[in-house]
């Protein structure tokens, strides 16, 4: 089984205002996404990668936060890969 290891130093997400007593479910949502999205973007591939800083930018609907994170990581990771 090939082990892989990705280290996110930084995502930034804006979120409005109205969102801030959803900020622990949308948390929640975010890291859910983005580690699924980590897990089918390395998968099969060995080694350690780190993410200095990713900005997800802003965010209107707290359903559609985390899938916009994930596709900035995974979109990240590709690119790495490829290489």
């Amino acid at each position: 089984m090939a082990k892989s290891r990705v280290h996110i130093e930084s995502l930034r997400i804006r979120l409005p205002r109205s969102m801030r007593q959803q900020a622990s479910a949308v948390g929640r949502s975010i890291a859910h996404d983005v580690a699924s999205h980590i897990a089918t973007a390395t998968s099969g591939r060995t080694g350690s990668t780190r993410i200095v800083e990713l900005s997800a930018g802003r965010v209107n609907n707290a359903d559609r936060a985390g899938e916009l994170a994930a596709k900035k990581v995974s979109g990240v990771l590709n690119d790495r890969n490829r290489k």
